[in-house]
């Protein structure tokens, strides 16, 4: 399952296929860092995993916005990893989100 989720039984679905796939792969997380503000978390890990020939880690990103105002309410999770590891080729989709014009690069 690619691109957005939206709604509680989506997002229920996502996570029971989610569950399932890491599950089946005996997957375990070796987590690396979180990084936060007040608006968003970062949260670094390598997911280890056992697929039927061979073993691979998969370096990942999940990154959870708020809404602001609401410190404990998430808006959107975006989970970020190359295809590489998986498929032995890259695998580019489009963008998903608007660009954020409050960001500010230095």
């Amino acid at each position: 399952m690619d691109g957005r989720v939206r709604g509680r039984v989506e997002f229920e679905r996502f996570v029971s296929s989610r569950h399932q796939w890491l599950t089946e792969r005996a997957a375990t997380v070796e987590s690396l860092r979180t990084t936060r503000d007040d608006r968003r978390t970062v949260f670094e890990a390598v997911l280890h995993l056992r697929l039927p020939d061979t073993a691979i880690d998969l370096p990942i990103a999940v990154v959870g916005d708020r809404e602001a105002g609401a410190a404990n309410r998430v808006s959107a999770i975006r989970v970020y990893h190359s295809h590489w590891p998986l498929l032995g080729a890259h695998r580019v989709r489009p963008q998903l989100l608007p660009p954020d014009s409050t960001l500010v690069f230095r």
